[in-house]
Parts: C-alpha cells; structure tokens; sequence
C-alpha cells in the first residue's frame, strides 16, 4: 500500500513542477536564442531554452556543492548551532511539498547527532506525520530511530523505527529519486543494526557505500559511526582506529557519544 501510495504522491509532485518549468525554459528559451540577422529562428526557443536548463543545472551543481561544504564545516563545530541555521537557511530558499516536514526531519536529525534528544523531538511535534504520505512519514520514522539509538541508546527501539520508515518509504525501483530515498533508510536501518548487534548480510556493505558519499555529511557521519561501533566490538585494533579517527574528522561530537567513552576505559 505504502508503494502505491507514494509513487501517486511523486507522480503529483513532478507533474507540478513540470508545469512551472516547461513552460518557463521555453519562453526564456524564445527569448535568448536569435539567429545571426536578429531573427528568431524555428529552432531557437529549443537551442534557449537547451542553454538555460545547462546553466540552470550548472548553478544547482554549484549550490550543492557550497551547501555540502558548509554543512560539513558545520557539523565538526561541537555544538549544533551553525548546521541548524544552514538548515533552516535551505528549506527557506526551497519550495518542496511537505517542506516543513521535511525541514523537522533535518533539524531532528542534526540534534540528534549531538545527542540532544529532547530538542530533537520537539522538532518532530511540529507536524502531524501521521495525515501526511507514508513517504513523508517515513522522515520522521527515521528521525525517531536516530534519536532511540544516539540519545537515548534504546536500540530496539531503533531498530523498531528504522524498519517502520525504510517499509514507509518504498519505491518502485527506477522512480526519480528512488536510489537515494532508499540509500538513506537502508543506512539508517544499518546504523541501528550495528548498535543493536544484529546485523544481516547487507548491513556492513550499505555502510561501507555511505561513508563514501562526502556530499551528504550527515549520512557519511551515521555510516562511519556505524562502522567504527562494528569495529570496536569486533576487537579489531587496526580497523577501528582508522575508522574512528575517521569519524572524529567529520563528526566529532558523534564520535564522543558513540565511541570516545568506550574507546577510553
């Protein structure tokens, strides 16, 4: 149910920004594309419009780019401050559907990688997740599961949350936006297992790929948290040094709550 629910959801969302776009790279387009004499040619509002989309996803490239660096920069500072204000700053120059859902989920989950767990549930009750799409849903599941097992080290319950939003969340595959979607959630359920030492057959090498995404530093910081918690109760000296030196360099706070108090007794 939830997959059918939220393929008509995305359906609805593309098919408004369609009708805003379209239409808009086609008028700018008729407008910048001229032919050598001044003339418009038959082909112009095409070769414009093909011209400002490239500078449209140049820019965007660009913004993402500025954007992870800040929010990596942000999240090695030793309190919450900057990321949540870089936040903040983000979904008010956005105009997504469910944008105040989603803008709860982001300021939960920075809270929670500074274990501030009650900020970070007061940041879910903003929303009535329950009226919104199963997808949108699923934002806030994840946030939960985050919260039991950082904050308040309540590992079933973690476990519990992830599995409830990565069920929430499911796609079809090939949906735009789909491998990302499900990257986040599989991420989120791995990070819960290694804490609740029940890991499956795909938990460490979902890890392992996040950890490799630089451009989005929260989930680099749950993957390697979680990574560097399998190799500490592991025993394996090598590994878990290198991983935890890892983690301090992006998120060092985390690392104190998961890893310093342990790795210093």
């Amino acid at each position: 149910m939830s997959k059918q629910q939220n393929q008509k959801y995305l359906a609805g969302h593309w098919a408004r920004s369609l009708w805003v776009v379209v239409p808009a790279l086609l008028f700018i387009g008729a407008l910048t594309a001229f032919n050598r004499d001044g003339g418009v040619s038959r082909f112009a509002p095409a070769l414009g419009a093909l011209t400002v989309l490239g500078l449209a996803l140049g820019f965007a490239w660009w913004t993402v780019q500025r954007v992870s660096s800040e929010r990596s920069r942000a999240l090695r500072l030793p309190t919450p401050d900057v990321l949540l204000a870089l936040t903040e700053k983000s979904f008010k120059q956005s105009r997504i559907p469910d944008g105040d859902a989603f803008l709860a989920q982001a300021r939960a989950v920075a809270l929670a990688l500074y274990g501030e767990g009650q900020r970070a549930r007061d940041a879910l009750e903003s929303v009535d997740w329950q009226r919104r799409a199963p997808i949108i849903q699923a934002a806030g599941a994840a946030s939960q599961s985050l919260i039991a097992s950082i904050c308040e080290r309540d590992f079933a319950q973690g476990m519990k949350e992830a599995r409830r939003a990565q069920s929430l969340a499911e796609l079809r595959p090939g949906t735009l936006g789909a491998a990302a979607s499900n990257r986040f959630y599989a991420t989120v359920l791995a990070f819960a297992q290694v804490l609740a030492n029940e890991e499956d057959a795909v938990t460490l090498a979902t890890l392992q790929a996040s950890a490799k995404v630089k451009r989005l530093a929260t989930l680099q910081a749950i993957a390697i948290a979680g990574l560097a918690a399998h190799a500490q109760r592991l025993g394996a000296p090598e590994p878990f040094e290198a991983l935890r030196q890892d983690l301090l360099s992006v998120a060092p706070t985390l690392h104190d709550l998961l890893i310093h108090s342990k790795s210093a007794s």
